[in-house]
């Protein structure tokens, strides 16, 4: 990967897993086996990322709302212009994976590289 310059804009995108099983409401993977997952399944699709424990609440499509640990991963977009394929690919493959109603995301231009 080339050297980014200081000041260079980049896209961020941050994407919030919940664990609760969308079917039990409930969690039933912990938070490090939720993570491996994640962490292999972006690796297949060539994402780098930071993955941090967060705690959210989400409002199901039938109204239930339920607090839960949440999954926090960043990825960084540098000069791979497929990277938002990717993300959603991997999206669609965790929400299954995971058994999950739904993945959020935000896509933020952000001033970054790698040192």
């Amino acid at each position: 990967m080339p050297t980014i310059k200081e000041g260079t804009e980049v896209k961020k995108y941050t994407l919030s897993i919940g664990l609760n099983d969308k079917d039990r409401y409930a969690q039933i993977v912990t938070f490090e086996n939720a993570k491996d997952i994640i962490v292999k399944e972006l690796s297949k699709q060539g994402l780098d990322c930071t993955v941090y424990k967060a705690n959210g609440v989400y409002t199901h499509e039938n109204g239930k709302t339920v607090s839960e640990e949440t999954v926090r991963v960043d990825c960084y977009q540098f000069d791979d212009n497929s990277i938002f394929q990717k993300v959603v690919k991997s999206c669609t493959n965790l929400k299954s994976l995971l058994n999950q109603e739904s993945i959020a995301y935000e896509v933020q231009e952000v001033e970054g590289g790698l040192l």
